[in-house]
């Protein structure tokens, strides 16, 4: 039986084999610490029993460093050593020489009777597969053979055979020194090897063995430490229990009474996010597909702020510096506090933590100029008088249609006429129903402030609050926080009342290779722990974020950009047999293929955030159509925005890239598109993102930008040039595509771009402008297609997207446009604007304002509800309520009203 324990080693062993050996790839360089090169004959992995005697002075000194920096740095034992010439940058020299160890092991110092000895364990023998990606083209064929070469104890044979297979591989490799294992090779004939190497030599394979402390990989350093406590004697947290398909379903209760306070935010949430956040209150696991633009970080901020002004801990973690900034940007933007959160990571955002903690611990914080429970009040009853002025709002304008339909009836019967005149004594005398409009609009913007006001008075409470009656347990943190060596920050930190600490400080933000600086492996630390960008995510690294959380939520978009592993096959088969998985828990946690999100997506029906705030409508169409069969409402969608072409098809000639694998007719282009950019006279500069699916392409592209424009030109523009999986997260105005495939190019390369949400990501990045460079023609191109649709697509719908929807309207419309057409403003009827057909919008240069009119019998007398103008206002659109009756007894004023809306001066009536 499978068990949560036989998952987690599992795991670890394919994190630890994808990620540990990362950064081996020259030994002398002064990261690695500690080098003891052992001579003689190799004894680690030549023998049955895997232990050598050390230099007692050594020993004791690495075995202090192993302990105080067990989070950050490991002891290895390497052998087998590789020195040759890589292709990549080096910081040292143009072309860089590899000299690195081809096997390692974990290793370790144990003493018995006053002697020390270092041994391994055979079966946590590692294969350096991201060294041979340096130097050779690396096929599994080549890591399978390598893997099932090398078996503890090594037989002479097999050192030798490793070299034969190499050296089909490395070209010129010498491996003659591999003939007479075990004898080792020293140091010094390694550097001698490395020197000829350096001066254009062949490259060489060296038995040579080398015991060193070296660091752990920045991604992998704090997930292996915790993946390793994981897999010893604690207990899976419920949520992660969940998460892995082995808890059971019933949500952590949230801390009353605090979960009572009524929701405190600045701006207003569509249904998909009220969701979410309803989710995070009460769900043990919660799911969210996030399509590009629609809004994932600011759902995650909005939805951390609700539960902190709720009284609940929240911690937020993606795998990229980058998610993390966008994120806390959002933060700051809603709360308006920039301090109002914990981020961590980074060491100027742990002397940021630190300086925040002093100031907190001698009284150094700010008196908040609020009386919290006014405040409180203030705010619940804007909510209330907010919910009584929208009844208010919809039940005027139901009573508009009975209005309209009678005073518009030009042959009254008897009885008609007389309602018709009482009626219109009694509207001449009533004010307009756009007043309630404003009163809500007024309300809106009270509730901003106020919800600024109470969360940074909240803020400002807790700390003076946190001075008064905690400030041990924060000086105590403080001291933790101060420490250089994570073996002291563990120890500082061990009773530390981190309810507490969370009372004062609730949001934490950082990468998930940061959590181990800051925060214990403690269970259910966190009332809510989200994880943004969760399909770039591999399994293992979730599993710590997990294990900290009462409730998880996993964001994420199964169509973008996945996980990658680059695990040989056979070694997972292996991890999966040593720790006793069966056939459908190895298929349920396959490391190579599935990510954190298919993880999630397992266990939790998944809420999909629909409103797209980013690109044009043509530039995000096909993606929608193609990746979330439309049911995405595209927010930019207004009326004149399709007045010029935004997604530009250029043709390229050129039949096959050149031998670097570079398309030179397109870059060719690109920097002639770039230099009109850049030269054009916007008073805001353009940014600019140049993406390709190709590495190599980028590489060519990169080399040519730099030596075409000069840096300054470059940093203005925000010029980007990089991959999708650069740009995952990432967007730019004007976006430059080269998808760099020719006509005689390998099949392959078309079979790429519809890998693992590589051509969406691609054509998903820009707000404003797309140009896309491409050498195939669309008829060229397998009927199936990705990029034979996308190009059919754009020459398809292009001429038709340019002329601005309109239909025909009605004697109302036709009044009001002729009363403004004077005053210099256009009206257009029956306009589309975020998938919502609006009855009228108004524009005077660059400002717009919709109508809904109301009241008129035909297609437009209905009124829209109140959510329809709050979608409209986050679509950036203010949708104006005007009643005929209205616009027959408060003529001028109606018109006065609307000029102000368009910032328009009228003369006086």
């Amino acid at each position: 039986m499978t068990t949560a324990k036989s998952v987690f080693r599992y795991l670890r062993d394919c994190y630890r084999d994808e990620y540990g050996q990362s950064l081996l790839r020259n030994v002398f360089q002064r990261k690695y610490e500690h080098r003891l090169w052992h001579q003689g004959e190799e004894m680690m992995f030549s023998l049955d029993a895997p232990l050598a005697p050390v230099p007692q002075e050594w020993a004791e000194t690495v075995a202090a460093k192993a302990f105080l920096y067990r989070k950050e740095k490991q002891l290895l034992y390497s052998f087998l050593f590789l020195a040759a010439a890589s292709t990549d940058e080096d910081e040292d020299s143009a072309k860089a020489v590899v000299c690195a160890p081809l096997l390692w092991c974990p290793a370790e110092i144990f003493e018995r009777d006053d002697t020390r000895f270092l041994r391994v364990d055979p079966g946590e023998l590692h294969v350096n597969d991201g060294l041979l990606g340096k130097l050779c083209d690396q096929s599994e064929e080549l890591v399978a053979a390598l893997h099932g070469l090398f078996q503890v104890p090594l037989a002479g044979h097999c050192v030798d055979e490793a070299g034969s297979l190499l050296a089909r591989h490395i070209d010129g490799l010498n491996h003659e020194a591999c003939t007479f294992y075990p004898r080792l090779v020293d140091e010094k004939q390694l550097r001698r090897v490395r020197q000829k190497v350096k001066a254009g030599g062949p490259p060489h394979l060296l038995p040579a063995a080398l015991t060193m402390m070296v660091p752990k990989p920045t991604a992998a350093r704090g997930v292996l430490t915790e993946l390793d406590a994981l897999c010893g004697e604690a207990e899976p947290a419920a949520a992660l229990s969940r998460l892995l398909g082995m808890g059971v379903s019933t949500p952590a209760p949230a801390s009353p009474p605090d979960n009572q306070r009524s929701r405190v935010l600045p701006f207003s949430l569509s249904d998909g996010q009220t969701a979410i956040l309803q989710a995070c209150e009460r769900e043990p696991l919660t799911t969210v597909i996030g399509p590009p633009g629609t809004g994932k970080s600011f759902t995650i901020a909005a939805c951390a702020l609700d539960l902190a002004a709720r009284g609940q801990s929240v911690l937020i973690t993606t795998r990229m510096d980058d998610g993390v900034d966008v994120i806390a940007e959002k933060l700051a933007v809603i709360s308006g506090m920039n301090d109002g959160f914990v981020r961590f990571g980074k060491a100027g955002y742990r002397a940021q933590l630190k300086s925040k903690l002093e100031f907190i611990v001698r009284g150094m914080v700010k008196a908040s100029d609020h009386c919290l429970d006014t405040l409180e009040e203030h705010h619940r009853g804007n909510e209330r008088d907010l919910a009584q002025i929208e009844t208010d709002l919809m039940d005027a304008c139901s009573r508009q249609l009975t209005w309209g339909a009678l005073l518009s009836d030009e042959t009254p019967a008897v009885v008609q006429k007389v309602k018709q005149r009482w009626r219109r004594f009694l509207l001449k005398r009533r004010p307009p129903m756009w007043r309630l409009f404003q009163r809500l609009e007024t309300g809106y913007a009270r509730r901003t402030d106020l919800a600024r006001d109470l969360l940074r008075a909240r803020h400002e409470l807790g700390l003076a609050a946190a001075y008064q009656e905690h400030r041990a347990v924060l000086k105590q943190f403080l001291s933790a926080v101060r420490a250089k060596q994570s073996g002291l920050f563990v120890s500082r930190s061990a009773d530390l009342d981190w309810g507490v600490l969370f009372s004062v400080l609730p949001i934490w933000i950082g990468r998930i290779g940061d959590l181990h600086e800051v925060l214990p492996l403690q269970a259910e630390l966190f009332d809510v722990a989200i994880v943004d960008e969760a399909t770039l995510c591999d399994m293992a690294s979730l599993l710590p974020v997990a294990q900290r959380a009462k409730r998880l939520c996993i964001v994420g978009d199964p169509y973008q950009l996945r996980h990658l592993s680059f695990l040989a096959r056979d070694r997972q088969a292996a991890f999966a047999k040593r720790w006793g998985l069966d056939a459908a828990a190895f298929a349920r946690f396959d490391f190579r293929t599935k990510s954190a999100m298919d993880l999630a997506e397992g266990h939790s029906d998944p809420l999909f955030l629909n409103e797209h705030y980013r690109g044009h409508p043509d530039l995000i169409a096909f993606s929608n159509r193609t990746y979330y069969n439309n049911q995405l409402r595209v927010m930019t969608d207004k009326p004149g925005i399709h007045e010029q072409p935004r997604l530009t098809v250029i043709g390229c000639d050129q039949q096959v890239r050149d031998q670097t694998g570079a398309n030179q007719s397109e870059i060719d282009q690109v920097l002639a598109l770039l230099t009109d950019i850049v030269a054009r006279p916007d008073v805001t500069p353009m940014s600019v993102g140049v993406i390709s699916p190709f590495r190599k392409q980028v590489d060519a592209l990169s080399e040519a930008l730099h030596k075409q424009f000069p840096i300054d030109v470059l940093q203005r523009h925000g010029v980007m040039i990089g991959t999708p999986y650069s740009f995952q997260g990432q967007e730019r105005d004007w976006m430059i595509v080269s998808m760099a495939v020719c006509r005689e190019d390998h099949p392959a390369g078309l079979r790429y771009l519809e890998r693992g949400g590589v051509f969406n990501v691609t054509v998903t990045r820009a707000r404003r402008f797309q140009t896309l460079f491409c050498s195939f023609p669309a008829e060229s191109l397998p009927a199936d297609a990705v990029l034979r649709r996308y190009l059919e697509q754009t020459q398809r719908e292009a001429p038709l997207r340019q002329a601005a929807a309109t239909a025909s309207g009605d004697r109302f419309c036709a009044d009001v446009a002729a009363a403004v057409e004077p005053l210099g403003i256009g009206a257009q009827i029956g306009v589309t604007s975020a998938g919502f057909l609006l009855d009228m919008v108004l524009t005077r240069g660059t400002r717009m304002l919709a109508l809904d009119l109301v009241g008129y019998p035909g297609a437009f007398a209905d009124f829209f509800p109140i959510e329809r103008y709050q979608i409209l206002a986050r679509a950036g659109l203010t949708l104006f309520p005007l009643a005929y009756c209205d616009w027959l007894f408060h003529r001028e004023a109606c018109i006065r009203t609307l000029c102000d809306y368009l910032d328009i001066t009228t003369p006086a009536p």
